[in-house]
C-alpha cells in the first residue's frame, strides 16, 4: 500500500468517525511527458510549481495536496459537500487557466477528476484509478 493509500486511508476514517464528508479530487497534466521532452525540465517545472500554486491557493488549510505522479495531483477535502467540491474546482480551474506562458503555441491540457463526497475508500483502495467524473479542461494561451 503507497504512503498516499495510507494517507488517504486515514482522512477517510477520521472523517468517518466525526460524521464528515471528504471529497476526492485528481488533477491531471495531460501528455505532461511530451511537455518535458519538447520544452525541458525547466518549463514543466514551472508548469506544475503553477498548477501546484493555483490548488493551495484555492483550498483550505485542513485540504490535502499531494503530487502522486509526475503529472498528477491529488486532493483530499475533509467536510467538504457537492455545492463546495464543485466550487472549489472551478476556482482551481479559473486559476490555472490565466497563467501567461511564455510563446503563444503552448496549450496546457489538463483534466480534473472528481468523486463525490460518499465513500471513497474503494477508490483510495484502487490507488487512485480514474474516478467515475470526470471535467475535461482544455487551456491555451
Amino acid at each position: 500500500m503507497s504512503w498516499l493509500t495510507k494517507l488517504g486511508l486515514r482522512a477517510d476514517r477520521r472523517n468517518k468517525k466525526s460524521g464528515h464528508s471528504l471529497a476526492l479530487t485528481i488533477i491531471e497534466l495531460n501528455e505532461f511527458n511530451e511537455v518535458l521532452k519538447e520544452k525541458g525540465v525547466e518549463f514543466a517545472d514551472s508548469l506544475l510549481e503553477h498548477v501546484l500554486m493555483s490548488v493551495r491557493n484555492n483550498i483550505r488549510g485542513s485540504d490535502i495536496v499531494k503530487r502522486s505522479e509526475q503529472d498528477k495531483i491529488i486532493l483530499l477535502l475533509p467536510n467538504t459537500e457537492s455545492n463546495d467540491l464543485h466550487f472549489i474546482i472551478n476556482r482551481i480551474k479559473e486559476s490555472i487557466e490565466k497563467k501567461q506562458f511564455k510563446g503563444n503555441d503552448f496549450k496546457l491540457n489538463f483534466s480534473i477528476s472528481f468523486k463525490e463526497p460518499k465513500d471513497i475508500s474503494k477508490y483510495i483502495l484502487s490507488d487512485f484509478k480514474p474516478l467515475e467524473k470526470k471535467v475535461a479542461l482544455v487551456h491555451s494561451t
